[in-house]
């Protein structure tokens, strides 16, 4: 009779094991597609990480740019101002060797008389 009991039982256990070898395939295929899903989200984030890198130097790249035009521009303002200035000074001193030819001129012209 024990034959018989082991005899039966045989396909329940034929069954089971096959389940447990289905549930545990199963489980193995949950846990690669974990696995695949964490490197893509680490891929996404490497490329995220880079895009933002390339962004950061790109900023960089426009920040120093627009940090030399300044200085050029506050450079030729400066040069301008100073273009002027030399301008004026010599616009007054024409006009002051002018006065003083005038002067000079009169002076003749009395001394002459």
């Amino acid at each position: 009779m024990n034959k018989l009991h082991y005899i039966l039982l045989l396909p329940v256990l034929l069954v089971s094991i096959g389940a447990a070898a289905q549930d545990e395939s199963a489980f193995e295929r949950r846990q690669k597609e974990r696995a695949d899903s964490l490197a893509r989200l680490e891929q996404r984030r490497s490329e995220n990480l880079s895009d933002l890198k390339t962004e950061r130097d790109q900023t960089k790249v426009r920040a120093d740019e627009a940090v030399r035009v300044e200085r050029n521009a506050s450079n030729a303002a400066k040069q301008s101002r100073q273009a002027y200035r030399a301008e004026q000074k010599a616009q007054k001193a024409r006009h002051k060797a002018d006065r003083q030819a005038r002067k000079a001129a009169k002076a003749r012209d009395k001394s002459d008389n």
